[in-house]
C-alpha cells in the first residue's frame, strides 16, 4: 500500500473508531435506563414493602396496647374490691394512708394468682415494704 492509501484506510478506521464509540455509548446510556428503570421498581416494592409492614406494626401494637389497658382496668376494679373488702385499712397496722395490695405469694413467682382475693392483703406503704416478697 503506499502512503495515500494509507492515510485514507486510516481515516476509515477512525470514522469506524468514532462510530463505535458512539454506539457503545448508546449502549451504556440504553442499559444504565435500564439498571435506572429496574431500581426504580425495587424501590417502590421496597416501599410497599415497609408501608405493609408498618401497617401490622401498627395493628399488632393496637391490640397488644388494647389487651394492655383491658388488663389494666380489669386489675385495678380488682384492687378496689380488695381495698373495699379490707376497709381501705392497712391489715397490720390499721393506717388508712398510702394503701397498697399486698401479694402474699409473690406475683412473679404465682402469675396465676394476680387476681386471687384469697393471694391479697390492704397494707401501708410502710408494712408493705416490711414484706420478704416485696417487690416481687
Amino acid at each position: 500500500m503506499n502512503i495515500k492509501e494509507l492515510e485514507k484506510r486510516y481515516l476509515e478506521l477512525t470514522k469506524e473508531v468514532e462510530e463505535l464509540k458512539q454506539i457503545n455509548n448508546m449502549l451504556l446510556n440504553s442499559n444504565n435506563k435500564k439498571l435506572i428503570i429496574e431500581n426504580i421498581k425495587l424501590k417502590k416494592e421496597l416501599e410497599k414493602y415497609k408501608i405493609q409492614k408498618t401497617e401490622q406494626e401498627k395493628r399488632k401494637y393496637n391490640k397488644r396496647s388494647k389487651d394492655v389497658k383491658e388488663k389494666e382496668k380489669k386489675y385495678k376494679e380488682f384492687r378496689k374490691k380488695i381495698l373495699e373488702r379490707d376497709n381501705y385499712t392497712c391489715q397490720y397496722c390499721g393506717s388508712k394512708e398510702r394503701l397498697q395490695v399486698h401479694h402474699i405469694k409473690s406475683r412473679k413467682k404465682y402469675p396465676e394468682l394476680l387476681m386471687d382475693k384469697n393471694n391479697c392483703i390492704t397494707l401501708c406503704i410502710v408494712c408493705h415494704a416490711k414484706t420478704d416478697n416485696y417487690f416481687g
